[in-house]
């Protein structure tokens, strides 16, 4: 038994410390199991476990730690260390001499008689196929198991295993953690890689049972869709075929599927003899991201941009300290062993294979982030067990003196106890942090790191699955390979809600979306919001998922899910608010249309009248009246509606008819008094054929209205309209949409063409007030042509509004009327209005005068606009013979029959 006496007593008083240390400390032990060696080659114990090894020393260095603190309640603590070497069955025996004689404490005072020290608990790091063989034989004994590192969540059970708990976080969190990183990334489509281990075995089973309890719609995470489930097991003695095969199963997957995520849940030296089988195969950094579930010594660039999940714990800052200060004689064998590895040297030629001897200065290498890590848990699991004994003690022993034993802790003690008051402890650790247990582990924190530039940053800081993520400033940012908008696209585009179309599955558990091809066809099958976790659990009950035809009189609903009577639909829709601003502007346009004809019939025997082509006049405000009528009644009735939605095909059909007649009908008017202006000789011809100008212009105007109305009847016949549906049930004309249309409007364009080179020749007439009047058509013309080249492309924009494109079609008679109002009868109404109160003959000498300095040809305006009466008298005569020999050969001479000269010169 150990005694420790503080100071040189005499040998009568240190006698009786003796006596009193073996008589009422509290002797207790407890057992380190570490995976010191590995079982490499089929050799068991063949290479040393650095981070194992320093663990062992630092286990020691804690029992005598908390001995000291343990002192005062008159218990010591003893430690064993026994080495698994990764195998099972080495565990056993090990564990089997350790436990010795010892009865166990299952029931009070079962101390054995010869057991000095009775296990009281159990810590150590080992795997969690070690875990279940210590576990099953510990529980026999009812001694507590302590993980320190070990987090597998098949030893989460507290049935199968009531005496273990741990110090770190379960798997079944980690798992969470995972889960959680999947979705906030969007990481939908994922394949899993797991090996044959009981943490990859079981961490898939948790994370596939995950999968299944979130089978549920959301808008904000998708699901994560697992397209391949890899086994890739190096070390539990499958045969290398059978590696080979699964190996080649993978490499297929990676190079034929469209994943690019792949979550890693392998332990640690079965992920980098993955990564090295990855390497060889010759894929590139960035062309997978991978999410690992610990962190892994993979010495590969092909972890770039990779996320892993990290326990946030604490390190053991002052470790590397302590182990530089150590005296190298003191290291244990393991320590040797580890010092031997990393210098390459010997102690003992003899049993070592390297060939330099070790001089005893080397000193071990600085110990990483992860070696503190895990120094820190064993530093938990012992105080943990310290202080557990300590809480103990108060409540069995509050009148126990200090340093004196407690005869009912030692008799009354069981594992059921003993592991009761493990989950209830709390302690504050060397740093100030308070450590406790929730739900027999520790609390869940995770740090979320990314390796970037070969170095992994921490993005999201001590993430706790319950909680969520906690701000930092100090975090990274995340980086993104370069193929990210791949894959991104290719995640987005896994799992859509398919409304209205058709699910298309894309290999095992994504889909596309896909629309029916006809238009009346419905889904027999469709994806609705309460089946979309039947979806989710197994996407391929929805092949079958189809389209079907409507029978006749039946038409597709909104939903295109079945079919519905098909309704008696208005033969007209109700107009828009901007369409009553139109139908406002066309009553104003039929009011002046009117009130022009009114005048102009009512000084129909004025000069400017005459000198207007009159006739024309009245066409053309009969024209341009019937044009604002269509568009204000026709239209309201008609040509709106039909060219919005509209369920009559005589309306589709009749409306572009009649409108692009009446455009035809306003240009060919146009043409005439631009041919009449002109002074063409084919009008001349014409004329001397009909003997009658509003005869020779209604024939023209008759041939245009002629050959308008067989281009209509032609495209009637050849390109006959249809009534479509739209998504809201309601119809338009398929006329309003189609390029073919633009045929009605050939003859139309092709008379503005002709109109504009007519009023440029027009522009040369002699006759300043039919000049001017030229020069207004010719900026009709103009107003025409911009009317159409920006009206006429907006018509067939591919995903104009039914609504947007009726208003356009309205814009079309509605402008077209307006400028040829304009252009053609306001000039005449206007200097009718200004000028009524002139005399004749006032305004015939205004105009003579100004016509002067153009030449002498206005001197006869009398003789051509005014009847000429037999009572001129000899000085008028004279006046007209000096004016005629002024200008000789430029103005004719009046002959003997003076009306004669002026009915031919006003058939123009």
């Amino acid at each position: 038994m150990r005694i420790r006496p503080k100071k040189l007593w005499s040998p009568l008083v240190l006698a009786f410390v003796l006596l009193a240390e073996v008589t009422f400390c509290a002797d207790f032990a407890v057992a380190g199991i570490y995976t010191v060696h590995n079982a490499d080659a089929g050799m068991d114990c063949d290479s040393v476990v650095p981070i194992n090894a320093i663990l062992t020393f630092f286990h020691e260095r804690f029992v005598e730690e908390v001995n000291e603190k343990l002192a005062v309640a008159g218990i010591y603590l003893r430690t064993k260390i026994a080495d698994t070497c990764d195998e099972p069955s080495t565990t056993l025996q090990r564990l089997v001499k350790i436990i010795g004689p010892s009865n166990g404490i299952c029931k009070p005072d079962s101390k054995a008689e010869d057991d000095d020290s009775p296990l009281l608990a159990v810590t150590g790091a080992f795997n969690s196929g070690i875990g279940n063989n210590i576990n099953y034989l510990l529980q026999i004994y009812c001694i507590p198991v302590i993980g320190s590192v070990s987090s597998s969540l098949s030893l989460d059970d507290p049935v199968k295993y009531p005496f273990f708990l741990r110090t770190s976080p379960s798997d079944i969190y980690r798992t969470q953690a995972i889960f959680d990183l999947l979705q906030s990334q969007n990481f939908v489509h994922i394949s899993v890689i797991y090996d044959g281990s009981d943490f990859g075995a079981s961490m898939y089973k948790e994370f596939q049972s995950l999968i299944d309890m979130c089978a549920l719609p959301s808008n904000l995470f998708q699901i994560p869709c697992v397209e391949g489930s890899f086994e890739v097991d190096f070390f539990k003695k499958s045969s290398q075929s059978k590696v080979e095969r699964q190996l080649h199963l993978l490499k297929r997957a990676m190079d034929n599927s469209p994943v690019k995520i792949y979550v890693i849940l392998m332990e640690s030296k079965a992920a980098e003899l993955l990564f090295f089988y990855l390497t060889f195969w010759g894929y590139k950094p960035g062309e997978f991201v991978f999410v690992f579930a610990h962190n892994h010594n993979i010495i590969s660039n092909l972890t770039e941009y990779s996320f892993a999940v990290y326990d946030h714990i604490n390190e053991y800052s002052t470790a590397n300290e302590i182990l530089a200060n150590e005296n190298y004689r003191n290291y244990s064998n393991h320590l040797k062993e580890v010092i031997m590895l990393q210098n390459a040297c010997c102690y003992n030629l003899e049993i070592c294979a390297y060939s330099m001897k070790c001089t005893g200065k080397e000193i071990l290498n600085p110990l990483s982030s992860f070696a503190l890590k895990q120094i820190r848990l064993v530093y938990n699991s012992i105080n943990l067990i310290a202080h557990s004994l300590l809480a103990l003690h108060r409540k069995m022993c509050p009148n126990v003196p200090e340093g004196k034993e407690c005869p009912d802790l030692v008799k009354n003690l069981t594992g059921e106890l003993f592991m009761r008051q493990l989950m209830a402890t709390k302690f504050k650790d060397d740093e100030g942090v308070e450590f406790k247990l929730f739900n027999r582990s520790a609390k869940p924190a995770f740090d979320i790191v990314q390796r970037q530039n070969g170095t992994w940053m921490t993005v999201s800081g001590a993430y706790d699955p319950h909680i969520g993520p906690t701000p930092d400033p100090n975090l990274s940012e995340l980086i993104y390979p370069p193929t990210w908008d791949e894959i991104r696209a290719e995640n987005q585009n896994c799992r859509k809600t398919c409304h209205r179309t058709v699910v298309a599955l894309q290999g095992h558990c994504c889909w596309e979306c896909r629309e029916c091809t006809g238009k009346d066809m419905y889904i027999e099958k469709p994806m609705q919001v309460c089946r979309f976790a039947d979806l989710l659990i197994n996407p391929r009950r929805f092949r079958d998922q189809h389209c079907k035809n409507c029978t006749v009189g039946y038409h597709p609903n909104q939903f295109l899910n079945a079919c519905v009577p098909e309704p008696t639909p208005p033969l007209f829709y109700a107009p828009t608010g901007e369409m009553y601003v139109l139908f406002t502007l066309s009553a104003l346009g039929i009011t002046l249309c009117v009130g022009s004809g009114i005048v102009i019939f009512v000084r129909r025997d004025t000069p400017m009248v005459k000198a207007s082509t009159p006739d024309l006049c009245y066409m053309m405000n009969q024209a341009t009246t019937l044009l604002f009528r269509v568009f204000t009644l026709c239209c309201m009735f008609a040509v709106s509606a039909v060219m919005m939605p509209s369920s009559s095909l005589v309306m589709c059909a009749s409306v572009w008819g009649i409108s692009t007649i009446l455009l035809c009908q306003t240009h060919s008017l146009f043409l005439v008094k631009a041919i009449r202006l002109a002074r063409s000789q084919f009008f001349l011809r014409l004329l001397q054929w009909t003997h009658c100008r509003m005869k020779a212009s209604v024939l023209l105007c008759g041939v245009f209205f002629l050959c308008q109305s067989l281009v209509t009847a032609l495209w009637i016949l050849l390109r006959p309209p249809v009534i479509l549906i739209q998504g809201d049930g309601q119809r338009h004309c398929s006329s309003n949409s189609e390029i073919q249309t633009i045929v009605l409007m050939v003859i139309p364009l092709i008379l503005l063409l002709i109109t504009f080179l007519f009023q440029k020749i027009a522009g040369r007439n002699r006759l300043l007030f039919q000049v001017r009047q030229a020069r207004l058509g010719l900026a009709g013309s103009l107003c025409f042509i911009v009317n159409y080249a920006v009206l006429l492309p907006l018509i067939f924009l591919e995903d104009e509004q039914s609504s947007v494109r009726a208003i356009i079609f309205m814009c079309i008679p509605l402008l077209t009327a307006y400028v040829a109002f304009v252009t053609m009868l306001l000039p005449v109404i206007w200097e009718l209005t200004f000028h009524s109160s002139v005399n004749k003959h006032e305004y015939v000498s205004r105009e003579r005068s100004r016509q002067y300095k153009e030449g002498n040809v206005m001197y006869y305006i009398d003789a051509i606009v005014l009847p000429t009466t037999p009572s001129v008298g000899i000085v008028e005569k004279k006046k007209l013979e000096r004016a005629s020999k002024s200008v000789p050969g430029n103005i004719p001479r009046i002959t003997g029959d003076g009306k004669r000269f002026s009915e031919d010169f006003t058939k123009f």
